[in-house]
């Protein structure tokens, strides 16, 4: 029998409805019932490809950006929890303090903390710095604040983006050159991101730092193969800029975080080996690809980690190591574990990713430009 005119505008309709809910109004109803409640995944604008097809096909893929927010505390709040994940590795600074740190996989959970104690009353300031070695570097966060008017305070079109470390970025209220509205990818599961699982709350960041400050690399040698050890000024800004390919060693087995310091405040790509010995970097998998975004002197991991040598291979040059320890039983469910044996009986396991094979070529490139000599002493490469 055929359908009716009026049985077709009511088939398209429906289906316009369904079509609708699938797409806008079923995912941020489910999503606002899960852990994250309204929060949207956000992240940096893209950007332009280079006109120049060369430097189209030689432009890293990486994405290094900060996320922030300004927002308003009355006087009587009571607490405050925050919940945040990133891909591929952030680093969350409330009102100037580091509240949370983390990377990102299939299987990580969402980093919760209490951070009331780091909160006033006024104008505060979130900033998240986010490196990822995928275009689709993403930020899901958000911030619940009790009291009798309770807030929420969540990644979604309200949040600003900058690519460059800037002075004025920990400074509630403060105006920053070249910020854009952050762009909004969607409520969860969006993408290859998944549900966020919860886990049990940790102590902010702060809170697990050991007193004493960060302790630096005792001596270092350079090249592959590697020359002699010789000593480091105590303190980072005294050195001068090393080498491309540089081993650090601690004097003593260290549990914390690592934080190299390098020559340019640019963008630096390379390749971190950590160990209880001194790594082989042509026979092992890296314990992390460091992407250290414009503007920063320094490049901090953001998970802690049991070492005492580590290698750096860069095409920029590194200056100093130093670890930032943490108190151990505090951190324990934190502490990350090396990376398993990329070989067995000569046999290769694992491949390398991408962005590693990327940063290779570059280093390598570099190091044929200068005659594919082994690099020796502090003016090598």
């Amino acid at each position: 029998m055929p359908i009716s005119r009026r049985g077709l505008w009511i088939v398209l309709v429906v289906l316009a409805v369904v079509a609708v809910g699938e797409r806008w109004l079923v995912p941020g109803w489910l999503a606002s019932r899960g852990p994250m409640g309204p929060a949207r995944w956000i992240s940096a604008p893209v950007l332009e490809p280079p006109s120049d097809p060369e430097e189209a096909g030689a432009a890293p893929h990486d994405v290094g950006f900060f996320a922030f927010r300004d927002f308003e505390v009355d006087e009587d709040f009571e607490g405050a929890e925050l919940k945040v994940m990133g891909e591929e590795a952030f680093w969350v600074n409330l009102n100037g303090v580091a509240v949370a740190a983390g990377r990102w996989d299939s299987e990580t959970r969402l980093r919760a903390c209490e951070v009331g104690p780091y909160l006033h009353a006024g104008r505060n300031r979130l900033v998240v710095e986010l490196r990822s070695s995928r275009p689709s570097g993403g930020l899901l966060l958000s911030l619940e604040i009790g009291g009798k008017r309770p807030q929420r305070i969540v990644t979604d079109s309200s949040w600003s983006i900058v690519r460059r470390h800037q002075r004025e970025l920990g400074e509630a209220g403060a105006d920053l050159a070249e910020r854009v509205p952050a762009r909004v990818w969607g409520a969860p599961p969006t993408g290859r991101w998944g549900w966020p699982r919860e886990e049990a709350r940790q102590p902010a960041l702060v809170e697990l730092m050991a007193p004493g400050g960060a302790v630096p690399a005792a001596r270092a040698r350079v090249g592959d193969p590697a020359g002699t050890w010789f000593r480091l000024p105590p303190r980072p800004e005294q050195a001068a800029p090393l080498a491309r390919w540089v081993t650090f060693d601690f004097g003593a087995p260290q549990t914390g975080l690592l934080s190299l310091v390098f020559a340019e405040r640019g963008p630096v790509r390379g390749l971190v080996f950590a160990g209880a010995t001194p790594p082989d970097p042509r026979a092992e998998r890296p314990d992390a690809v460091l992407l250290k975004v414009p503007g920063l002197k320094a490049w901090t991991r953001v998970v802690p980690r049991r070492f005492r040598y580590v290698t750096v291979i860069s095409p920029t040059k590194v200056q100093a190591a130093r670890v930032y320890p943490v108190v151990s039983d505090k951190a324990a469910a934190l502490l990350e574990e090396p990376p398993p044996p990329t070989g067995a009986f000569g046999m290769e396991l694992a491949l390398r990713t991408p962005v590693e094979d990327e940063i290779w070529r570059d280093f390598e490139r570099l190091a044929s430009v200068r005659g594919g000599k082994p690099i020796q002493g502090s003016g090598g490469l």
